[in-house]
């Protein structure tokens, strides 16, 4: 039967089509056009009688079932290829269908679907969505090409079903039933669906990956040209089957340190080996002599004329790797136990390149194997070691995919690592006095761990994010703005270089010194610098970002110079809480540009600033100050005040005999309580330089001298009932003069010599008897 007008659908209502050896094909005529043909309920059918032909339904015409049970009958013929009836066109939904039309299989002959549309996902509307059925004879899918599909419902297969096509495909239909299944292509095909066939499968060719969901009737055989694997969509997994015989195929399983690949087989006696069989090992992680991996674990015995002693090796892949099969009777499993895993030692001597060899490109020989001095390439999961033997080349560029188990580095040079990144699950260690800098993005998922020497991460570099033990030392020295998420733990010492900002987010647990040496340190969180034994060092040009933290007590910050912020030049900066003694270890600079505010020490901790040496507040946000009583324990030099506010709790009189310069930017403050049953006094000499020089509660009396070298200015920021000033006020330089600015009242108490005007500008000033 052949449609010789494309441009019309032909539909055929409540008959059968019946081919004898036939085609059916699209005409000649516009191209536009697909012939097609619909089905629908009222008994429709399709079937193919016995014949010496292959009937057709060729490429270009389209099946569309539209009732809900559409019924392909093929007889038994006598076709030299074996094939009764081969459907070219496609199979799907018809418009206006039944809801998941299904498809019936029935006669003693074989229905290829050869469809040329590409294999579907779930739910793709290029092929219909209800079930198949096969009750007798074969449906075969794929003739050993790339074509033919089936629909995406559940397969009740109680005949013959064959897979054959040479590329990969995922069928995640639920298949059950009593009859077989068979892989014959050459390609892959993975069973997700799982379900109850009872029936055996077979892996005659090619390769048959099971998927998490479990087949729990069927025993699956593997002949000599197919393997047998579990899900390759999950990163390592467990196939579960009722029986398993392995004839002569291959069962292939990757092995790593953390999960490995299985297969439980159901029945009691269900694992049989009735032909020598390979199993196959593939590394995907890091690996260690004497790890021991269950690969197949089965219940009762195992059968078969070859038994256990039939199962081999076949090398995974890797020269420097040996594995041993271990029957293990007492938990009834096939365990796999790594005999042997060679280091590779670094040598450097073809050229730069730390690359992988693979079957498309072999890697570059630059190393040697620890065992017997052998020239090598690198495979992946291999175990390295940089050493001084690598002097050729210490500059190494690493390119593609690299996965070693292990990376050692022990050695007195100076390492650095440019390029592709180091990936997997690779463990680091960091041995000897030499350096390693990394200036490539490493993504590896094992630990990181300096016991000697320094570990560097430099402009493009990174490390894997897990967990890094630091007895040593460990470098961060960017240019741009990066963030460390690391956890650290160890004795060693962490050193901030670079212009730029390194924020460190982690909660960590190191002892050692945390020193910033140039750029930006910023605090992530409340514990970034392990557990306060050796305290914060910022030098000259680092800068120290609180970032609003608050440091637990005990976290001792040493600071000197005025630091590198784009110009800003601060040592300190951020808002946040220091709980512990801020040390001067030369003139240092503190403050922000913005609104950010600093308390050194709290209410029930005070903190003590030590060193004799100048403070100097700068920016314009606001730096509270808490310190022991009397000034008991600091030993600073001087406080100038160029920019926002520095305010000293009046309690406790903490900077007791400090000289404090306050310049014309700058606010110098005090504060005993709301109520003033507190108050006390400050006996500093002050200096004011055109600055403001007030308090924010009640109660707080100035006793130092005042010495005026600019006209300045008399505040009260945080109460309307002011502070006192006892000490004399005199000028120096010129004629200088007070202004007084905001609510609340200064009063002065000493006999003052300076000759400035006195202005009020709100609130008021009064005179103490004998005060002037």
């Amino acid at each position: 039967l052949e449609i010789n007008n494309p441009t019309l659908n032909q539909t055929f209502s409540n008959m059968a089509v019946r081919l004898t050896g036939g085609n059916i094909a699209k005409g000649a005529g516009a191209a536009a056009h697909n012939g097609s043909f619909s089905l629908f309920n009222g008994g429709a059918s399709i079937s193919s009688l016995a014949s010496t032909n292959t009937s057709v339904i060729h490429s270009g015409v389209n099946v569309g079932l539209r009732q809900p049970n559409t019924v392909i009958t093929t007889a038994l013929g006598s076709a030299p290829d074996g094939i009764d009836l081969r459907i070219d066109g496609s199979i799907n939904n018809s418009p206006n269908n039944f809801a998941n039309p299904n498809l019936v299989k029935e006669g003693l002959g074989t229905l290829l679907l050869n469809n040329e549309i590409p294999f579907p996902s779930v739910g793709d509307s290029t092929v219909y969505t209800g079930s198949t059925t096969i009750n007798a004879g074969t449906l075969m899918v794929g003739n050993g090409g790339t074509t033919g599909i089936i629909g995406t419902g559940p397969i009740i297969d109680n005949a013959t079903l064959i897979f054959n096509r040479t590329d990969d495909i995922a069928l995640a239909n639920v298949i059950s039933g009593t009859g077989t299944l068979i892989q014959r292509g050459t390609g892959a095909i993975s069973l997700t669906g799982g379900g109850s066939l009872s029936g055996n499968t077979v892996v005659e060719a090619g390769r048959v990956n099971v998927g998490t969901a479990p087949f729990t009737a069927s025993t699956f055989k593997v002949n000599a040209n197919g393997t047998l694997a579990t899900s390759v969509t999950a990163a390592n997994s467990t196939a579960t089957v009722a029986g398993l015989n392995l004839s002569g195929g291959t069962a292939s399983f990757r092995v790593n340190a953390t999960l490995s690949d299985q297969v439980v087989v159901t029945s009691t006696g269900g694992l049989s080996v009735t032909a020598p069989s390979k199993i196959s090992l593939v590394p995907t992680g890091r690996l260690q002599v004497n790890d021991v991996f269950p690969l197949i674990d089965y219940t009762g015995t195992i059968g078969g004329a070859s038994g256990f002693a039939g199962l081999s090796l076949v090398a995974g892949g890797n020269p420097h790797l040996t594995f041993s099969l271990v029957n293990n009777t007492t938990d009834t499993r096939v365990d796999v136990k790594v005999v042997t895993a060679d280091t590779l030692v670094w040598q450097g001597n073809v050229d730069d390149y730390w690359d992988r060899h693979s079957d498309e490109q072999p890697g570059t020989a630059n190393w040697r194997t620890a065992s017997n001095n052998q020239s090598s390439r690198f495979y992946d999961y291999d175990k390295v070691r940089f050493t001084d033997a690598g002097s050729a080349n210490t500059d190494v560029f690493l390119f593609g995919e690299i996965m070693p188990s292990s990376v050692e580095f022990d050695s007195t040079l100076h390492y650095t690592f440019t390029g592709d990144g180091i990936k997997g699950t690779a463990v680091v260690t960091k041995a000897n006095t030499g350096t390693v800098t990394f200036r490539n993005a490493n993504t590896y998922t094992g630990s990181t761990t300096i016991s000697a020497g320094s570990l560097e991460i430099a402009d493009g570099g990174s490390l894997g994010a897990t967990a890094i033990t630091n007895n040593a030392t460990l470098v961060h020295d960017h240019s741009a703005t990066a963030t460390l998420s690391n956890v650290i733990s160890g004795t060693g010492q962490f050193i901030k270089r670079g212009s730029g900002f390194t924020t460190l987010e982690a909660a960590s647990t190191f002892s050692g010194a945390v020193i910033v040496e140039d750029g930006t340190l910023v605090t992530g969180n409340g514990t970034p610098f392990g557990n306060t034994a050796s305290g914060v060092t910022v030098l000259s040009g680092g800068v120290l970002d609180l970032a609003g933290k608050t440091l637990p007590a005990g976290e001792t910050v040493t600071i000197a110079g005025t630091g590198n912020v784009e110009g800003e030049g601060f040592a300190l900066r951020g808002g946040g809480v220091i709980q512990a003694n801020v040390a001067l270890s030369a003139d240092a600079t503190v403050g922000d540009p913005g609104l950010g505010t600093v308390n050194f020490g709290t209410s029930p901790v005070p903190v003590s600033i030590t060193g004799a040496h100048t403070l100097t507040k700068a920016g314009t946000n606001k730096l509270w100050y808490r310190g022991p009583a009397n000034g008991v324990g600091n030993s600073l030099a001087a406080l100038v005040i160029n920019g926002g506010t520095f305010g000293m709790e009046a309690n406790n009189n903490a900077l007791s005999g400090v000289p404090i310069t306050v310049n014309a930017n700058g606010i110098l403050s005090s504060w005993a309580d709301t109520t003033g049953t507190n108050a006390t006094s400050q006996n500093n000499p002050i200096t004011l330089h055109g600055g403001v020089l007030g308090a924010d509660y009640l109660g707080v009396t100035w006793t130092g001298p005042v010495t005026l070298t600019a006209d300045s200015i008399l505040g009260v920021t945080g109460s309307a009932l002011g502070f006192n000033i006892s000490g004399v006020i005199s000028q120096s330089g010129g004629t200088f003069g007070l202004t007084k600015n905001e609510v609340g009242v200064v009063t002065l108490m000493g006999v003052n010599t300076y000759s400035g005007n006195t202005t009020v500008n709100a609130g008021g000033v009064t005179l103490a008897d004998d005060a002037g």
